[in-house]
């Protein structure tokens, strides 16, 4: 079994902007915890979905970046890697090493292109390898009209990989779009996102395809500047369905616009919001392992400004993690 499998994964998209997926870890049988399944379910949708959106997190760090370029008058690319932040009297950061990390390199091989090259990066599941093309037009996120948009890529005839000692999650192909709305909102479109396990050269997982629509908003803060995002929110709904690497299965992520993921920056976690995730139902499942074909999954905020509790509701059933 996958490591992804093992366990729901907490996972920040973009320097703690978003977040897609729960903390807790699976219990061993079903008879210790009758929402396994559910979990399980909840566990196949998010880690699909959230490593679709990894590229857009790459756009999204890069674009806090050059915002706070542009303010600083940093207009070179080796400016970019050497931009740095002082957040208070005895404290400064390197931006790029606290977003994207200080062995990521990045290239410009034409006007507004970025190409973002992770050779061998560490980041919470293993190592990533590979290039993610960004298309700016020349503008931040901010500036963009009407008819404007980035798109995301991988570098054409390269793999992206993301592995581990033990197996690889290779992407063959993925197309992303990023545009402004009026509201000052984002609409991320993931296009023939593509990946499967590889185990070894003989041993290789179902290539998933995946598409998805979903809208950030940011609240709190009203520019992409490391201090603005550092005190925000950041609320995400959409919806992403497909056929997953997880042997092909075909499902569905669902976050409703009345009941968004809330990331706190101040906090540090997703403090409110609901997930469904689901089995499409020309899936053939086993009713014993999954009694029930869709999931609920919700964050709610406690008695503390912080303090969070995760319900899973599955099969009639709830538990709070």
């Amino acid at each position: 079994m996958s490591m992804y499998m093992k366990k729901i994964i907490p996972q920040i998209l973009f320097s703690a902007v978003l977040l897609v997926g729960m903390s807790s870890c699976l219990k061993s049988s079903f008879e210790e915890d009758p929402v396994l399944g559910g979990k399980q379910i909840y566990n196949y949708a998010a880690n699909q979905n959230t490593m679709s959106l990894d590229a857009v997190s790459a756009a999204f760090r890069l674009n806090i970046i050059l915002t706070e370029a542009k303010s600083a008058g940093v207009t070179d690319l080796d400016g970019l890697k050497e931009l740095t932040l002082t957040l208070s009297e005895n404290t400064k950061i390197n931006l790029w090493n606290r977003l994207l990390g200080s062995s990521v390199t990045i290239e410009s091989p034409s006007a507004g292109v970025y190409e973002l090259d992770f050779s061998d990066t560490s980041f919470s599941y293993g190592n990533r390898e590979g290039t993610i093309r960004i298309s700016t037009g020349g503008k931040l996120l901010d500036e963009l009209g009407d008819s404007d948009g980035w798109n995301i890529s991988f570098k054409e005839g390269e793999p992206f990989e993301y592995y581990t000692t033990s197996e690889t999650l290779r992407v063959e192909n993925g197309n992303f779009a990023i545009f402004k709305r009026s509201d000052r909102s984002w609409q991320i479109s993931v296009m023939e996102y593509a990946a499967r396990y590889v185990y070894s050269s003989a041993n290789e997982g179902v290539l998933s395809a995946w598409d998805g629509d979903f809208v950030v908003s940011q609240s709190g803060g009203s520019s992409f500047t490391y201090d603005d995002c550092n005190k925000s929110e950041f609320l995400l709904w959409g919806f992403s369905a497909g056929s997953t690497y997880f042997g092909g299965a075909g499902m569905t992520y669902q976050i409703e616009e009345d009941t968004p993921l809330c990331y706190s920056l101040p906090c540090g976690q997703v403090t409110s919001g609901k997930v469904k995730a689901a089995f499409d139902f020309n899936v053939a499942i086993d009713t014993e392992t999954y009694p029930s074909r869709e999931v609920e999954v919700e964050w709610q905020k406690g008695a503390g400004s912080c303090t969070v509790s995760v319900c899973v509701y599955y099969n009639g059933l709830s538990q709070v993690q």
